[in-house]
């Protein structure tokens, strides 16, 4: 799995969703460093705002990207997905987002 590593620990800043780019950039707090995720279709954000980064790396997917895809007409097989988690949440899903895009840039 494809990691980046230069944003561990760092507290999550901003998520701007470019709704019409399909476009996602993140940002942190005192840092330069930003994340864009280009051609991202969906994205699943269960509250990572303000929290530390823990886990940030590129993963294969999961079944509700599967089935929102084949109701939006999309393969899946076209898209790369990745996920960004802070500390555990009370639920498994809490404290993450999880992005499906074509191609990511960081900007140091």
């Amino acid at each position: 799995m494809e990691k980046i590593t230069e944003i561990f620990g760092l507290q999550i800043h901003a998520i701007i969703h470019y709704y019409n780019e399909k476009k996602i950039s993140i940002s942190f707090d005192n840092t330069n460093i930003r994340i864009e995720f280009y051609n991202c279709p969906l994205v699943f954000d269960s509250g990572i705002i303000g929290k530390k980064v823990l886990v940030a790396e590129r993963y294969k997917g999961e079944m509700s990207f599967v089935l929102v895809f084949r109701e939006m007409k999309l393969d899946v097989d076209n898209y790369k997905y990745f996920i960004i988690k802070g500390q555990e949440g009370l639920e498994h899903y809490q404290n993450q987002i999880r992005i499906a895009y074509q191609s990511m840039e960081i900007i140091l």
